[in-house]
């Protein structure tokens, strides 16, 4: 029986597939900033669940694999009114990717800006920490390993009240109008 030749790719095999570690020193400042919008969220909304936040975080990347909104969120270009943001009015899905990403932007002030396949890359990351922290979707694991987390690395977040944030020069938009967090790190 005469053997077939095989061309080059029919066989199976190993196939090197180099990826970015995204765990790396390279991007922990991004990571970082991102976990903090998110602890932001969790102060100014006790009742968000990791399951909220994984849910926020799936859809920011899907919006983020749209070519031609990524660029628009990444930098926060408006384009007419669409990225005026009323706080009061977004579900807890925008707000959690509105801090996110406010947090990512001003890592890209800090530390030079990435392609969005990085970005799209760190917020997976993060997703596997929800996963891996998370007790159950609809818990705060995740949450509480986070505020420690951060709070280890120096990063504070608290809610202000009415006369801190007029002493900070903030304007309160009435009773529901979530406070801005404070990022001492």
């Amino acid at each position: 029986m005469a053997k077939r030749k095989r061309k080059p790719g029919d066989r199976p095999g190993f196939k090197l597939s180099l990826s970015k570690d995204y765990r790396s020193e390279r991007y922990t400042m991004y990571i970082m900033n991102a976990e903090t919008g998110i602890l932001q969220a969790a102060t100014i909304d006790p009742t968000l669940t990791d399951g909220e936040v994984s849910q926020a975080l799936e859809d920011l990347i899907a919006q983020l694999k749209e070519p031609d909104s990524s660029t628009k969120l990444l930098l926060g270009q408006a384009s007419d009114n669409s990225q005026q943001v009323d706080l009061r009015d977004e579900s807890k899905n925008s707000f959690i990717q509105h801090l996110v990403l406010i947090n990512l932007r001003l890592a890209f002030e800090r530390h030079g800006l990435l392609d969005t396949e990085d970005v799209i890359g760190i917020l997976g990351v993060i997703k596997t920490s929800i996963k891996r922290w998370s007790i159950g979707m609809h818990r705060r694991g995740y949450l509480t390993f986070l505020e420690g987390f951060l709070g280890q690395a120096g990063v504070r977040v608290q809610q202000l009240t009415k006369d801190e944030a007029e002493e900070l020069g903030l304007k309160d938009e009435g009773p529901n109008y979530p406070k801005r967090g404070v990022n001492d790190g």
